[in-house]
């Protein structure tokens, strides 16, 4: 049996698209997971999102499920500089990124992300995250005991507002002393210890920040 042309042509636009999609949001898809709608690309199935710093508390976009997760090899620090949302580019704030740890375990959310919605909120995400952060494609194991692919965001040690490790005392002195657009350090601080508390989670870092920054203040 003979391809038609119409089906030949309708592939081959599929395949140039999916390519572009993929070099655009850096996640694999095959072509039996996209569909073609007025010309643009639009996948049929869900994206699993993890958040593991302020998407924990704010996830200002449109999600189908939301349960606790983690990821292995990683751990949550205060090491990325925040130019754009908690300090400014003279006087960065300290937000965290995930940095490389071998057998560790960085629990935080998932979210589902409805096909339809997947690019928008990527596109939306990026500009929230543009102060360093990059998109990586990583396992995420849920609190149903299912292992997941799924997408998050990091800031590694090449972007040009990575701080880095310090003295918690220090991290904690920068901290109390910075404000952004999106408002004081302090806060950010806190309400990351108290969605983490709220998740059952211990982690000693977010936790010895915190106190560091209540003792200064005190």
């Amino acid at each position: 049996m003979t391809t038609k042309p119409a089906a030949w042509t309708s592939l081959v636009i599929k395949l140039v698209l999916l390519f572009s999609f993929q070099n655009t949001i850096n996640v694999s898809f095959s072509v039996e997971n996209v569909d073609i709608t007025d010309g643009k690309l639009i996948m049929r199935n869900d994206l699993w999102l993890f958040g593991y710093g302020s998407l924990i508390w704010k996830a200002d976009f449109p999600f189908v499920e939301r349960m606790k997760a983690y990821i292995l090899g990683w751990s949550r620090r205060f090491y990325q500089g925040s130019t754009d949302h908690r300090g400014v580019p003279n006087k960065p704030g300290r937000v965290v990124t995930l940095t490389k740890a071998l057998n560790s375990q960085c629990w935080g959310l998932a979210y589902k992300l409805p096909a339809g919605t997947v690019e928008q909120t990527l596109h939306s995400l990026d500009y929230r995250e543009r102060g360093g952060y990059q998109r990586l494609e990583i396992d995420l194991f849920l609190d149903t005991n299912e292992c997941v692919r799924g997408l998050t965001y990091f800031a590694d040690e090449a972007n040009a507002n990575f701080l880095g490790a310090e003295e918690t005392s220090n991290i904690a002195n920068q901290i109390i002393n910075s404000r952004g657009p999106s408002g004081d350090n302090i806060e950010y601080v806190l309400r990351l210890e108290k969605a983490l508390e709220a998740l059952s989670v211990q982690d000693t870092h977010v936790r010895d920040i915190a106190n560091a920054v209540r003792y200064l203040k005190s």
